[in-house]
């Protein structure tokens, strides 16, 4: 059918991020055992440790859809937006387009940026343990965030539908990267 090009609210997100972490840090050693019958067995055996440490991160442009009306599994696979490439408003970019109201409020919006937020750092906290010990488990992360800002943004798609065989298919392009 025909293509579409469609503008997609967004929210995104800027915060810094002080953050402590603590952890279970495990080294891995090689425990020899001799049977009575002689026969020697090797285990790896690993031992845990408490750690923690400290992060500091700033999240730039975190965005977070501002709509429920597309799939998110296809959203996601059309791949991230650009921020940087964001032009200020002017009402010949829509010219032509259709554009989405956002469905999303802006406290549910934040909630899912500071859960993105603290999922990175907890994978940042994941990768400094690792750079000590073997293994890491029971990761624990407190964050503190400030110098917190938002806006409302419009991203660039192109949107189709189509029929194959009884079946209905639908196709979603990022409009800045064509993903």
């Amino acid at each position: 059918e025909r293509l579409q090009g469609v503008y997609l609210p967004y929210w995104t997100f800027d915060a810094k991020a002080d953050a402590r972490y603590t952890a279970m840090g495990g080294r891995h050693r090689t425990v020899t055992h001799r049977s009575s019958d002689g026969k020697t067995t090797h285990r790896v055996v690993t031992d845990w440790y408490p750690t923690s440490g400290s992060l500091r991160k700033a999240f730039d442009d975190v965005l977070v859809p501002a709509s429920h009306k597309l799939d998110e599994e296809l959203l996601r696979r059309t791949g991230v937006f650009g921020t940087q490439q964001m032009a200020s408003y002017a009402p010949e970019y829509f010219s032509g387009y259709g554009a989405e109201c956002y469905t999303v409020d802006l406290d549910d919006a934040h909630g899912e940026a500071l859960q993105a937020m603290g999922q990175e750092l907890e994978s940042m906290a994941r990768q400094d343990v690792l750079r000590r010990f073997d293994e890491v488990r029971d990761v624990r992360v407190r964050a503190d965030y400030r110098d917190e800002t938002y806006k409302h943004v419009m991203m660039p798609v192109y949107t189709t539908a189509y029929s194959y065989k009884g079946k209905q298919y639908h196709v979603l392009i990022n409009g800045q990267s064509g993903r």
